[in-house]
C-alpha cells in the first residue's frame, strides 16, 4: 500500500501555524499574543479528485477533523475511514470539517493517494490545487507538528552576585529538561547576559513548575544563553533541548581576515536561530513574524541557506486572508516591503508557482494601500497606521512621509512585474499608472538646494528635515538620476551633520546603498568596526539596536525595561547579504547564481553560496587566482548604480 501526504487548503496550515507560534511569547510568565487581527483556517473544506481504478482498491481515509464522502455524486454513509472500491471510474470529493484546527486529508491506497494532484475549495467553488509539504512535516499531521530538538549540556557554571549561574555557551532557544529528587516548585530565570539571569525581578524570560518528582521538562520554549535556578528540591541532570528548523546550513566565508570571519559565522548564527517555523525578528522577546524583517531575512536567506519553502511560510503567515482592514502587522512600511520582496523573489527564485498562487491576496493588500491614497497618489498615514521607518532619534513620522512614498512607488512598481509575469494584463496597466502617479508626486520631497529628500509633509506644510533613511530609501528603492544619487551621497549619506543610523536594521539599508553607490571599501570598514564591536562585549548573535555610546548593562535597555532589548536579532545579520551580494559579488536570477568579480578588499578567500536545489556553489581566491566549483555562471556585473 501506497501513504498519501497530508493536504490542506493552501495558506490554511501557514496561518494556523502562526497563530500558535506567536501566541508562545510570555513575559515573565504572562502570554503576550500579537498585536494585529488573526486569521483563521477555514473550517469546512472540500477535497476532490477524479480517476480510474483498473483493479479493486481499498482507501484508508484519516482526516484532521471530521469528513464525509461523496462518490459519482452519491454520499456514502461510512466514515470508518476504511473504504473498498471496485474497478471504474470515479469522481470523489471528501468534505472536512474542523472547527479548532486545520482541516486535512491524508489518504492511503495502491492507487490513490493524497498528494498535490488533488484540488480543493473552501465551499466558494473555486478549485485550487491542494497543498502539502511533506519535507517540512515531517511526519508530523499538519494539527500535531512541532520543530526537532537537541539535547545539549550546559558549558559552565561560575557565580556571580553570590548566585550559580548556567552558562549555555552562546544564544540558544530551548526547553529545559531536569531531574527533581522530590515534588517541589522550581523558577527558572533566563538571560541573555548573567546580569539578566542573576536579576529574578526584571529578567524577561521566567518559568515556575510544580514539577513531580523524576524527570521533568518546561513547556515553552525560550531563548537565553545563562540561566539561574531556585528550587525547593534538589535538582540534577539539567540540560537544554534546543530547538531547531533543520535547514541546509550551506554558506561560508572564510577571508584571512579573522575579524570579518566571525562576523559572517556570528550572522549567520543568528539569521539560523531566528529561521524557525517562519522568519521571526528575534528570539527572546517579541519572537514574532514581522512584514520589515521579513523582507531582510529573505535577502540573507539567499545567501545563507535558499530556502523557498521558510520564504513561501513566512510570507503566507503575514498575509493573512482578505479583506484586510490594516497593514501587515499594523505598519504601512511592512505592507509596501512585503510586495517588494515578492517581486524579487519572482526575479530571483524561479518559483512562478508561488507567485501565482498568493498573488490574488497580495493583490487584495495592493488594492487597500490604493484605497488609502490622497488626491495626488501618495500614501499618508491614517488613524491606525504606524509609520515605522526606523528606531531613530527625532524622526517624527506623522503626516505624508517621503520614505513612506518611495516605497509606494516601488511596491506597485512591483506589483506591475508580477502582473505581467502572470499575464494579468489589466492589473499591469492599473498598477503601472498608479506608480507614475506616485513617482511624479515623490518631486515635491526633492530639495536641490540642499540636494536631499526631506522628510516630510504637515497638514500640508514641507517640514525640511533631512534624515539618512528618505535618501537611502531614494537610493534603493526610488528611480533617482545618476546626479541626484551624486548628490544624495555627497551631502546626505557622507554628511557628519545629518543624524547617523544606529540600528542594525537600518544599517543594512544603508550600507547596501553605499555599496550601490561604490562606497564598498568604506562599507566593508562599517561591517567590521560597528558589528566587530559588539562581538568585542561578548556577543554570541547580534543585536536588535547597538549604540557604541552605551555602557554595562545599558546596552541591554530598550522599551522602558532593564532588559528589554534584543541581543539575537534577524535584522543584526545584515553582513550575509552584503558580504555575499557585494563583495563576493554574487546575483540570484530565476534560480540560478551569476558571479562576477569579488571585490580586491576580501583578499584571498574560500566561500560557498547555496542552490535552491541543495547544491553548493564554492568560490575561492588564492594568489590572484579565481576559482569556481559548481553550477554557476559568471559574467560581468555592473559594479554600482551611478
Amino acid at each position: 500500500m501506497a501513504c498519501g501526504e497530508w493536504i490542506w487548503y493552501p495558506g490554511d496550515f501557514e496561518i494556523d501555524l502562526a497563530c500558535k507560534f506567536n501566541s508562545r511569547r510570555y513575559e515573565r510568565g504572562v502570554i503576550m499574543p500579537q498585536v494585529w487581527s488573526a486569521a483563521s483556517p477555514y473550517r469546512v473544506v472540500s477535497f476532490k479528485k477524479s480517476f480510474e481504478l483498473t483493479e479493486p482498491d481499498v482507501l484508508h481515509i484519516a482526516a484532521e477533523g471530521e469528513f464525509n464522502v461523496n462518490l459519482n455524486g452519491l454520499f456514502v454513509y461510512d466514515t470508518s475511514g476504511v473504504l473498498p472500491l471496485p474497478c471504474g471510474k470515479y469522481d470523489m470529493e471528501i468534505q472536512v470539517y474542523n472547527y479548532t484546527g486545520v482541516p486535512a486529508l491524508k489518504i492511503d491506497s495502491e492507487s490513490v493517494v493524497t498528494d498535490g494532484s488533488f484540488f480543493v475549495n473552501c465551499e466558494d467553488r473555486k478549485d485550487v490545487p491542494a497543498a502539502c509539504d511533506p519535507s517540512f512535516l515531517r511526519g508530523f499531521s499538519p494539527n500535531t507538528f512541532r520543530l526537532p530538538v537537541e539535547e545539549r549540556n550546559f558549558e559552565r557554571t561560575f557565580l556571580q552576585e553570590g548566585k550559580r549561574v548556567f552558562d549555555l555557551g552562546k544564544e540558544s532557544m530551548a526547553f529545559l529538561r531536569f531531574h527533581a529528587d522530590r515534588p517541589g516548585k522550581v523558577r527558572f530565570f533566563y538571560g541573555e547576559s548573567p546580569e539578566e539571569a542573576c536579576d529574578g525581578e526584571h529578567c524577561m524570560q521566567t518559568d515556575e513548575l510544580d514539577c513531580g518528582q523524576g524527570e521533568n521538562t518546561t513547556s515553552v520554549c525560550k531563548a537565553f544563553r545563562y540561566l539561574c535556578v531556585e528550587s525547593e528540591s534538589a535538582i540534577s541532570q539539567l540540560t537544554a533541548l534546543c530547538e531547531y528548523l533543520p535547514l541546509h546550513c550551506r554558506a561560508s566565508l572564510k577571508t584571512r581576515d579573522a575579524r570579518l570571519n566571525d562576523i559572517f559565522e556570528t550572522s549567520f548564527y543568528t539569521l539560523q536561530l531566528n529561521s524557525r517555523e517562519f522568519f521571526i525578528d528575534g528570539i527572546k522577546r517579541d519572537r514574532w513574524t514581522w512584514g520589515g524583517d521579513f523582507y531582510q531575512c529573505a535577502l540573507m536567506n539567499y545567501y545563507a541557506f535558499f530556502d523557498r519553502g521558510l520564504y513561501r511560510r513566512t510570507f503566507r503567515a503575514l498575509l493573512g486572508k482578505p479583506p484586510f482592514r490594516h497593514h501587515i502587522n499594523h505598519i504601512m512600511d511592512y505592507s509596501l516591503l512585503m510586495m517588494i520582496s515578492l517581486g524579487q523573489y519572482a526575479d530571483v527564485a524561479g518559483d512562478t508557482s508561488f507567485v501565482r498562487e498568493i498573488y490574488p491576496q497580495v493583490r487584495e493588500m495592493a488594492m487597500f494601500c490604493l484605497s488609502r491614497r490622497d488626491k495626488d497618489g501618495l500614501l499618508p498615514g491614517l488613524p491606525g497606521d504606524w509609520v515605522f521607518i526606523d528606531w531613530a532619534e527625532g524622526l517624527n513620522n506623522e503626516g505624508t512621509v517621503c520614505a513612506e512614498q518611495i516605497l509606494f512607488a516601488a511596491a506597485l512598481g512591483a506589483m506591475e512585474k508580477i502582473a505581467r509575469l502572470l499575464r494579468e494584463e489589466q492589473d499591469a496597466r492599473l498598477f503601472g499608472h498608479a506608480r507614475k502617479k506616485t513617482a511624479a508626486a515623490l518631486e515635491i520631497f526633492w530639495d536641490e538646494e540642499r540636494g536631499g529628500y526631506f522628510h516630510s509633509y504637515r497638514q500640508g506644510a514641507p517640514v525640511k528635515v533631512f534624515f539618512r533613511q528618505d535618501n537611502v530609501f531614494a537610493v534603493l528603492f526610488g528611480n533617482c538620476s545618476r546626479r541626484r544619487k551624486e548628490r544624495i551621497l555627497k551631502n546626505i549619506l557622507l554628511s557628519d551633520a545629518v543624524p547617523p543610523i544606529v540600528t542594525p536594521y537600518f544599517k543594512f539599508y544603508e550600507l547596501e546603498a553605499l555599496c550601490l553607490l561604490g562606497c564598498r571599501k568604506e562599507v566593508l570598514a562599517e561591517i567590521k568596526r560597528y558589528w566587530g564591536k559588539m562581538l568585542d562585549l561578548g556577543a554570541t548573535t547580534f543585536w536588535e539596536l547597538f549604540d557604541e555610546t552605551k555602557q554595562g548593562i545599558e546596552h541591554y535597555y530598550m522599551y522602558g525595561r532593564k532588559y528589554g532589548k534584543s541581543l539575537c536579532h534577524a535584522w543584526g545579520a545584515a553582513p550575509l547579504y552584503l558580504l555575499g551580494r557585494y563583495f563576493l559579488h554574487a546575483e540570484y536570477r530565476d534560480g540560478a547564481l551569476y558571479l562576477g568579480e569579488p571585490e580586491a578588499a576580501l583578499g584571498d578567500f574560500e566561500a560557498e553560496l547555496p542552490l535552491p536545489e541543495g547544491d553548493v556553489v564554492r568560490i575561492s581566491r588564492r594568489g590572484g587566482v579565481l576559482r569556481t566549483e559548481g553550477r554557476a555562471v559568471r559574467e560581468s556585473l555592473q559594479p554600482c548604480a551611478l
